[in-house]
């Protein structure tokens, strides 16, 4: 009895996109654990014989290594009130806490 051929291994075919919104909820060295706030599908290539492009489902928790979260271009939402932000931040022992704009002052 002969063993089933397998599909050759190569690079993955890119079918769509998607923009998630989520929340960081811890950072473990290379990995960032996320809660999904809001996903859609941005752009879907239809005729590709696979399955269709699928929103991430509200309320998930996913696990991400830090650098395909930097290859997707990630945006931080701004806060209804930045200076609160800015205070929190500000105590992080581990941040660094200076703004562009700070350092540019102290130039």
């Amino acid at each position: 009895m002969e063993k089933p051929r397998r599909r050759p291994k190569g690079k993955s075919i890119h079918v769509g996109d998607r923009a998630v919104t989520a929340e960081v909820l811890r950072i473990d060295g290379a990995w960032v654990d996320l809660l999904v706030r809001d996903g859609k599908v941005v752009s879907e290539k239809s005729g590709w014989k696979v399955a269709p492009v699928a929103p991430v489902a509200t309320g998930t928790e996913v696990r991400r290594k830090r650098r395909t979260i930097e290859k997707g271009k990630p945006e931080r939402l701004l806060w209804s009130d930045e200076s609160v932000r800015a205070l929190l931040v500000s105590r992080l022992p581990e941040a660094d806490n200076s703004s562009p704009s700070e350092e540019a002052d102290r130039e």
